[in-house]
């Protein structure tokens, strides 16, 4: 079963872990508890902030993303916690 299955240009809320390579998408939850929180601010993802999907590492390694201009690895355990909705 395909996890990612539904189409992110319909704009719904997916995953970023589902967002296809150099598609724009905007943060719009954040699940988790304090520390994924914390993680998150500390490299500078907020809700809002627009975000791009450069690479994903094999074997549900990282995700790295673009951000703000800086490129930013999200571990895997972490960017299954990040909704993001398709940029206009």
């Amino acid at each position: 079963m395909n996890i990612c299955a539904e189409n992110p240009m319909q704009n719904k809320l997916i995953k970023i872990t589902c967002l296809s390579f150099g598609i724009a998408a905007r943060i719009v939850r954040i699940e988790g508890g304090q520390t994924v929180w914390e993680r998150l601010n500390e490299v500078g993802l907020h809700i809002g902030d627009r975000i791009t999907v450069i690479r994903r590492a094999p074997l549900h390694g990282p995700l790295l993303v673009q951000c703000n201009g800086q490129d930013i690895a999200i571990s895997s355990s972490i960017a299954v916690k990040i909704f993001v909705q398709v940029a206009a």
